[in-house]
C-alpha cells in the first residue's frame, strides 16, 4: 500500500513575463519527478513542459509535502500540482475577462499582464492541496474500506543456470512487470523498472 493518510501542497507562479515556476517539496532523486510534475502543469496550463521551472525543495521556501517515500509522489504531489495549475488557469481566465478579452482568447500570458497593469508587472499564484480520502482501520478488526488510495503490484521472474560444481550462478532471463496504472511518462516508468 502507498503511505496514507498524507498531504501534498504545490504552488505555481505565473510571472508577468509569462514564465512559470512550480514550487513543491518532492525530491527528485533520479526517478524523474521534476519532469513528471512539469508535464502535469504543462498539460493543464498549455505551457510547454520545458518552459516550466521546477524549484528544488527547501523547507524554508517550498510548500509542504509529507515525503518522497513509498512510491507516492506522482499520485499525491501530481494531484497537488494539477490542482495548483487548475487554480492558476482559473485566475488567468479571470485576468483575461478583467481586461475585456473574449472567452478562450489565446493571448500570450505576458500580454495579459501588460493589458492589466500597463507594464510588465504582477503575477498569478495557483495553490493546490491534495489529501486523499482515508478511513482509519477499525480498532476492533483492524480493517478499513479505504486505508490507501492505491496498491502497488509488481513481480519479477528469473531464470538462472547454476554450475553445480563451482556454484556459479548465471542469470539467463529476467522479467520485471508492474501494474503502473495510467502512465504520465512511459519512458520514465520503464527506466525505473529497469533500474
Amino acid at each position: 500500500a502507498v503511505i496514507a493518510p498524507t498531504t501534498s501542497v504545490a504552488t505555481i507562479t505565473i510571472n508577468a513575463d509569462g514564465s512559470c515556476i512550480l514550487n513543491m517539496s518532492t525530491v527528485d532523486m533520479g526517478q524523474g519527478s521534476d519532469t513528471i510534475m512539469a508535464q502535469i502543469a504543462s498539460e493543464v496550463l498549455g505551457i510547454p513542459t520545458q518552459e516550466i521551472k521546477v524549484n528544488h525543495p527547501d523547507t524554508d521556501l517550498t510548500p509542504y509535502d509529507m515525503g518522497t517515500v513509498g512510491s507516492r509522489s506522482t499520485y499525491h504531489m501530481g494531484n497537488a500540482v494539477k490542482l495548483a495549475a487548475e487554480d492558476a488557469r482559473a485566475k488567468i481566465e479571470a485576468l483575461a475577462r478583467d481586461v475585456g478579452l473574449p472567452k478562450e482568447t489565446n493571448y500570450p500570458l505576458s500580454e495579459l499582464f501588460q493589458r492589466r497593469y500597463g507594464m510588465q508587472a504582477g503575477n498569478i499564484v495557483g495553490v493546490g492541496t491534495f489529501i486523499p480520502p482515508y478511513t482509519a482501520p477499525s480498532s476492533g478488526s483492524g480493517h478499513s474500506a479505504n486505508v490507501t488510495p492505491f496498491w502497488m503490484v509488481g513481480g519479477t521472474g528469473v531464470e538462472v543456470e547454476v554450475d553445480s560444481e563451482t556454484g556459479r550462478v548465471r542469470i539467463t532471463k529476467l522479467i520485471t512487470v508492474s501494474d503502473c496504472g495510467a502512465l504520465v511518462n512511459p519512458r520514465i516508468a520503464e527506466t525505473q523498472l529497469s533500474g
